[in-house]
């Protein structure tokens, strides 16, 4: 229950499926971009581009997510992490497991994990994480901008003002964080989501990024080449080839430079293993380098690298 019906209010969304029903569940969150999809739609999921959720969407590539152990353990862990928020917040919680989706942006939707209940008797949205240790960092300014997005959908669709987001990273260190709702976020997120659904809708896959799940997103869509086939590219292929080549000198460049500067460093140090910079910690070192016969021949040879006094 959010915090517009707590007061009989209409809230801004309409329950259109329940957890508890998975098949029905998945049907409709298939129709909509929901919470955990935005970041990607933005092109801030650090694992999944927007065109590889893109190939997900329009079902042209099996999403796999949900198979992972840390998906699993993640769910398994749920209730536990409620239950320790309870405690250690002293905020009540109820289970929430419904997916909403928003009226006033109708391609939008989430499946709150539960609610929280404010001082005030107001209700707002939950969203519980679990990290590896590995993630620990992540998490030292407040909520990682890759979960923001997901965070501020939820007060997109529900309406709300605040949020919070309670984790558990490595197993055995809690985060509780509350979280404002961020208007210039909502509104990209209302923009983005609003092409990314028309993209799904219109089977027209978004723009590349750079990033690696981009790259593999594109060997899915085409994997191999037809020998017999040639196309004309667009005006814009002009400048992005001039680019492409400005860049590629600009590396080789850089290279020659690079190797420039690493040889004089060489031709300082002579035989000497290591180079201490004057009034600095550090140094540069020039070692010997031993590598044993396996597969290829043996051979000795030194290695440069910069090190701390």
């Amino acid at each position: 229950m959010s915090a517009a019906e707590e007061i009989g209010a209409t809230p801004p969304y309409d329950v259109i499926a329940d957890a508890s029903d998975p098949e029905a569940w998945h049907a409709a969150r298939a129709e909509l971009v929901t919470a955990s999809r935005v970041a990607a739609a933005m092109g801030l999921d650090p694992h999944c581009s927007a065109l590889e959720r893109w190939l997900i969407d329009t079902g042209q590539q099996k999403d796999d997510a949900g198979d992972s152990e840390a998906v699993y353990w993640g769910l398994k862990l749920e209730e536990v992490i409620r239950e320790a928020y309870e405690e250690r917040t002293e905020r009540p919680t109820r289970s929430a497991a419904k997916l909403l989706r928003s009226t006033a942006y109708p391609w939008l939707g989430a499946t709150l994990d539960a609610w929280w209940q404010d001082e005030d008797g107001a209700w707002w949205p939950l969203e519980i994480k679990t990290g590896g240790h590995w993630r620990g960092l992540d998490w030292d300014l407040g909520v990682p901008d890759y979960y923001m997005p997901q965070v501020q959908t939820q007060m997109l669709v529900t309406g709300t003002e605040r949020a919070a987001v309670a984790g558990l990273i490595g197993g055995q260190r809690p985060i509780f964080v509350d979280v404002e709702r961020d208007e210039e976020m909502c509104q990209r997120i209302v923009e983005a989501t609003r092409e990314y659904a028309r993209c799904v809708e219109e089977w027209e896959p978004p723009e590349p990024d750079g990033s690696d799940s981009a790259g593999r997103a594109l060997l899915q869509l085409y994997p191999e080449a037809d020998g017999e086939k040639s196309v004309m590219l667009g005006e814009d292929a002009v400048q992005i080839t001039e680019r492409l080549d400005a860049i590629q000198a600009e590396m080789r460049a850089l290279g020659k430079e690079k190797d420039v500067l690493r040889q004089q460093i060489q031709a300082q140090l002579g035989d000497a293993e290591v180079g201490l910079l004057p009034a600095g910690k550090k140094c540069w070192a020039w070692r010997t380098q031993h590598r044993r016969a396996y597969t290829v021949d043996a051979k000795t040879m030194r290695v440069l690298r910069k090190v701390n006094a």
